[in-house]
C-alpha cells in the first residue's frame, strides 16, 4: 500500500521491523521519532485510565456522581 508513496518520494525508506507487532508502526526522521506501536498506545490508555481513577477516588463520594 505504501509502495506508490515511496516511489514518488525517493528519500523515504520502508524497513520491516519484526519487533513491531501488527497494527503498530514507528517513524524515524532526522530530527524526530514517533512510536505508534500497539504496546505504546496501550500504555498511554492505561496511564490515562489510572490517572482518571485516582482523580475520582480523591474527589469523594459526593462528587463522583456528576
Amino acid at each position: 500500500m505504501l509502495e506508490p508513496l515511496q516511489q514518488r518520494h525517493e528519500n523515504w525508506r520502508l524497513i520491516a521491523d519484526d519487533t513491531v507487532s501488527a497494527g503498530g508502526c514507528k517513524v524515524s526522521t532526522g530530527n524526530a521519532q514517533i512510536d505508534n506501536t500497539v504496546d505504546t498506545r496501550f500504555q498511554s490508555v492505561a496511564s490515562q485510565l489510572q490517572a482518571h481513577l485516582t482523580e475520582v477516588a480523591h474527589q469523594g463520594p459526593d462528587q463522583n456522581n456528576e
